[in-house]
């Protein structure tokens, strides 16, 4: 039976997204004086994002200092003005127009809306 539809995952597997997320907590835990180690990063994969966010604030020991909210407004003004300089992943564009496609995107909607129609997917 050939393949008809395939269903995938949209950060770091078609757009080069993933450093972005490192860049952006790096910052705002430098900004406390805390540091945003491959070990945090680790832990907060999988997670919803307010629970990876809300684990992370009490983990390094900010919570007192920002709330979540606070937190990802600053975060979310970070990754808007470095999604605007990802760039497509080798072999994505034409795996994404060889099969009809959906989309799994976990992530903030403003992936999708800076990126997907940067690129010229939507």
């Amino acid at each position: 039976m050939p393949v008809t539809h395939v269903i995938f995952d949209f950060d770091g597997l078609l757009v080069d997204t993933e450093a972005c997320y490192t860049i952006a907590n790096q910052t705002m835990l430098r900004k406390f004086g805390r540091e945003y180690t491959k070990e945090l990063n680790a832990k907060m994969m999988g997670r919803k994002e307010d629970e990876a966010f809300t684990w992370l604030l009490k983990e390094v020991g900010i919570d007192d200092k920002i709330t979540v909210k606070e937190y990802l407004a600053q975060y979310d003004v970070m990754l808007e003005g470095m999604f605007l300089k990802c760039k497509a992943l080798p072999g994505a564009e034409r795996l994404m127009f060889r099969w009809q496609f959906v989309l799994a995107l976990e992530a903030q909607l403003l992936l999708r809306d800076v990126n997907l129609t940067r690129i010229g997917w939507i």
